[in-house]
């Protein structure tokens, strides 16, 4: 009777341990598989878009499956604009708002870095002006023409980030796009037109991000 006790008490706890030894396998297993941090702030302190000055701004980003691979960026910046004024004739350009949204896809993603790919569809709009002096009937007169103009058209972007821990990385990101949309238009008069401007489009930017 002793003998069967002390089997069956073996028995239970040979069971108690191995529940144990399943359950810490399956937590360590959990934590090395959790899902990634959906949402993320980009600061965008210098970014560039092809023959445009420098520019700065910030995006967010979400990703919408539980492995990572695929996300949504929004980023929204502003080009600053540094023409030089002549006095006898010139181009002034204002600070130009630039968007950029698209989507994103993450063949790699580990505790060092992401790479990815992605679609996006940028637009700019902004003002311009031309001025300078002209003659007319012998007299000199000073004339300036103000117009509003916008660009648009698909990118292609690779993006690659380093993860400095799990919630700030630093990332760098290089796309090519063509300018689908190149237009203008008078303010005096609202004739819209369509510029003789570059077809191709380039950007590259710099982020600091934050995963939360």
């Amino acid at each position: 009777m002793h003998i069967s006790a002390w089997a069956t008490d073996s028995n239970f706890m040979k069971k108690i341990y191995a529940s144990l030894l399943i359950l810490i396998c399956s937590v360590k297993g959990f934590s090395q598989h959790t899902a990634p941090l959906k949402n993320s702030i980009n600061i965008i302190p210098v970014a560039t878009f092809y023959t445009y000055n420098w520019s700065m701004g910030i995006a967010y980003e979400r990703l919408i499956d539980h492995k990572g691979r695929f996300g949504v960026n929004i980023p929204v910046l502003l080009a600053f604009m540094n023409d030089g004024f002549n006095v006898d004739a010139g181009v002034e350009n204002s600070n130009r708002l630039q968007l950029n949204p698209g989507f994103r896809y993450y063949p790699v993603r580990n505790k060092t870095m992401t790479y990815g790919v992605g679609l996006s569809y940028y637009y700019f709009r902004g003002k311009i002006e031309y001025y300078g002096f002209g003659y007319y009937s012998g007299q000199t007169q000073y004339e300036s023409w103000k117009y509003t103009i916008w660009q648009a058209g698909p990118m292609l972007n690779n993006y690659a980030g380093f993860n400095i821990n799990e919630h700030f990385y630093v990332g760098i990101e290089v796309g090519v796009g063509v300018n689908i949309i190149n237009k203008g238009k008078v303010e005096s008069t609202g004739e819209v037109y369509r510029r003789n401007a570059e077809k191709e489009m380039f950007q590259t930017n710099f982020q600091i991000g934050y995963r939360f």
